[in-house]
């Protein structure tokens, strides 16, 4: 079982992607993240009360990364939190993504779905033989593309339709997806 803790950090990053998205980095030991985990984060000690459940985008020895979309108060009180500032975090939590899979791989994402799927790509590749193909799709104009480019075989996005139609299941061992329940229903179809 791997160690959940929790923690008082330090936000050492706090960069605006765009209108809606941020990437949030904070100081911790991210060697113990599995792909596809998430901690909970809060920024502040009244309301909202509750903690924010955010995915892992990237983690190393010294430092974990968060990608959050701005959908409600908490998270548009992360965003507004600067380099320094005490954050509350807790994990990693959640199965995450399995870890010994090989083979033609295929990440899919939608909308904030994407945050788990750059440190999936990026360790997935770390064994040479796997092939790795990331499908991104966006209601918006789409983000981080160079990012993923470097983190994967070929990275396909789709802005305004569904990313479900540039995929063709047929050709994959395995197919991991972060996003909509639609989304994932259709691929499982």
């Amino acid at each position: 079982a791997l160690p959940i803790w929790k923690a008082m950090s330090m936000i050492l990053e706090n960069k605006r992607i765009d209108n809606d998205f941020f990437l949030i980095k904070v100081k911790a030991d991210g060697r113990d993240t599995k792909k596809g985990q998430f901690y909970m984060l809060r920024g502040w000690n009244a309301y909202p009360t509750l903690s924010r459940p955010i995915s892992v985008y990237d983690s190393d020895d010294t430092s974990v990364s968060f990608l959050i979309k701005i959908v409600g108060e908490g998270t548009k009180m992360l965003s507004e939190m600067n380099v320094g500032d005490d954050i509350s975090i807790t994990g990693p939590l959640g199965n995450g993504f399995p870890g010994d899979i090989k083979g033609k791989i295929a990440l899919v994402g939608g909308g904030v779905g994407i945050a788990p799927l750059y440190k999936s790509a990026k360790d997935y590749k770390l064994d040479k033989d796997n092939v790795v193909d990331v499908y991104l799709g966006f209601s918006t104009p789409p983000i981080l593309e160079e990012e993923y480019k470097e983190v994967c075989d070929n990275l396909t996005i789709n802005v305004g339709g569904f990313i479900t139609d540039d995929i063709d299941t047929t050709k994959y061992n395995h197919i991991l997806t972060c996003g909509t329940e639609i989304m994932m229903k259709v691929l499982y179809k």
